[in-house]
């Protein structure tokens, strides 16, 4: 009986040993598996967040600039949709499959949902809808390993929430049109133009103080941003503490080539692409109501009411309401009373010739605005039959142009900034015909205030059903010896900066307005 009573108590022992052997090895092989696997699933959740934070900020750009209608329901990306969320995940190796929840992911088919409305609690939201999008991928990730313990496929989730932000912030240069080549044309030399201290430098263009974003060009095209010739842009002095600012770009080029130099080269100073487009600030600011006929111009004595005691040509003395002809200012010094000029007509120039001056007038009060040294210049024009798109969309105003400058001084000061106008100078119809305006600094010119020559996005804008091309070009030029100072900003729907000198942009860091923008707000 001892001897069965031992034998039994070593076959346990033994049979102890194996279950301990086999446990081990389970376990061994589920410490591999969560190892390898686990290894795989992270890089996996990595790829995953990636994808969903790019689809979520491109759904949200074309929600921003009305270029997609995503609608407001949310909804599972099908196999070969062109909704943009959908395309920006397949770029990134998410394929869609047939998907009413996430549990329907499958090896080879992911599921991604797309949230217009996702309820996200964020600040500062823009009141239009939707507000934001939310996009979440999932992926069923096949196990190796792990498989020998039970786990055939494990899913990866990512979700990123993108928004449109309204933000006090001062205005920089923007360049609004959402998808055309060259929209920021550079060419021409920079020489002779002037630093921030009135220094000369070799930049094209200089930006004194203002936001940390001096430029933004919003254009997806990778050529957003053409640089031709030997330009440079100076940066150095610009933003709120005149260290240096940014050059944001949504498009392209990928970074700033070739000869251009963004110079002095500073710690604060950023070429940034892609930069999220910033929309039209001043776009909910009403058209002027058009006034009276001006009356005729008028000679006016030299010394009195701003004309110069010497004036290098006589004097004529302008008042605020509607032309429906150009002014055109040669040989003479054109005198402006404080108002807004309302210039309507398909050729209602505002322009300087030979010898053209132009300055705003003293001793006078606008009765209409209230203004004592301030104008405004708003062009605008009958309908243009057919409209700018096929089939018309809207129709297009077929206004005159602004062209000063020349050989003559130019010392014009906008709209107060606290009044509706904001501080403009220059505004242009927002559905005006395709047209380009002229600043041309080759005798010195001032300007005090905001040039504002931006379409809406559905006169710039194609779709699949329309094909639009109406905008308006700033073309900014010089000539050897001259200035061009712009105390304002620049908000126009392509701009091109020509000529042999710089021009000179001082920023105001305190010009605070709501601008609309795009952020990534929430990624998990």
């Amino acid at each position: 009986m001892v001897r069965i009573a031992a034998r039994r108590k070593a076959e346990q022992r033994g049979q102890a040993v194996v279950l301990v052997i086999l446990s081990l090895t389970i376990f061994l092989f589920g410490a591999m598996g969560l190892g390898v696997d686990g290894a795989q699933l992270y890089a996996q959740r990595q790829m995953a967040q990636a994808a969903a934070d790019a689809a979520a900020q491109a759904g949200i750009v074309t929600i921003f600039n009305g270029s997609t209608a995503i609608g407001t329901t949310a909804f599972y990306c099908a196999s070969g949709s062109t909704t943009s969320p959908c395309t920006y995940a397949s770029k990134n190796g998410y394929t869609a499959g047939t998907c009413t929840s996430s549990a329907d992911a499958v090896p080879g088919a992911d599921c991604i949902k797309v949230d217009p409305n996702p309820g996200v609690a964020v600040s500062n939201l823009d009141p239009g809808t939707p507000n934001e999008l939310q996009v979440t991928i999932t992926r069923a990730v096949p196990m190796t390993l792990m498989k020998m313990i039970g786990f055939t496929n494990l899913n990866v989730t990512a979700r990123a929430t993108a928004a449109i932000l309204d933000v006090m912030s001062p205005v920089p240069i923007i360049v609004t049109h959402p998808w055309a080549a060259d929209s920021f044309d550079l060419n021409g030399t920079g020489n002779g133009g002037l630093k921030c201290d009135g220094t000369t430098n070799s930049a094209k263009i200089t930006i004194c103080g203002g936001p940390q974003r001096s430029i933004q060009v919003n254009s997806s095209d990778p050529g957003a941003v053409d640089w031709n010739g030997n330009p440079r842009v100076d940066l150095s002095q610009a933003g709120p503490n005149a260290t240096g600012a940014d050059f944001g770009v949504f498009g392209g080029p990928v970074r700033a080539t070739g000869s251009v130099i963004l110079s002095p080269v500073g710690t604060t100073e950023n070429y940034l692409q892609p930069a999220d487009p910033i929309t039209d600030p001043l776009v909910n600011i009403t058209p002027p109501s058009q006034p009276a006929n001006a009356p005729s111009p008028s000679p006016l004595i030299n010394g009195v009411n701003g004309c110069p005691s010497a004036p290098p040509k006589a004097c004529v003395l302008y008042s605020p309401g509607t032309y429906t002809s150009s002014i055109n200012v040669t040989n003479n010094v054109a005198v402006f009373k404080p108002g807004i000029y309302y210039m309507l007509g398909n050729n209602t120039n505002f322009t300087t010739g030979a010898n053209g001056y132009m300055q705003m007038a003293t001793g006078f009060t606008d009765a209409a605005t209230g203004w004592t040294g301030n104008m405004m210049v708003y062009l605008t024009g009958p309908n243009h039959s057919g409209g700018p798109c096929t089939p018309p969309v809207t129709p297009a105003h077929d206004t005159g142009k602004i062209d000063v400058g020349a050989n003559g001084s130019v010392n014009l000061t906008g709209s107060p900034t606290g009044s509706a106008y904001k501080g403009i100078l220059f505004f242009v119809d927002r559905a005006a015909m395709t047209k380009t305006h002229t600043l041309n600094g080759g005798g010195g010119l001032t300007l005090i205030g905001t040039i504002y020559m931006a379409e809406t996005i559905a006169m710039m804008g194609r779709t699949s059903t329309t094909t639009c091309g109406q905008f308006q070009t700033l073309s900014m030029q010089g000539n050897p010896g001259s200035t061009t100072n712009i105390t304002g900003e620049i908000i126009t729907s392509k701009i091109t900066l020509g000529g042999t000198p710089g021009i000179r942009m001082n920023l105001s860091p305190l010009a605070l307005i709501t601008v609309r923008q795009i952020a990534l707000v929430n990624g998990e």
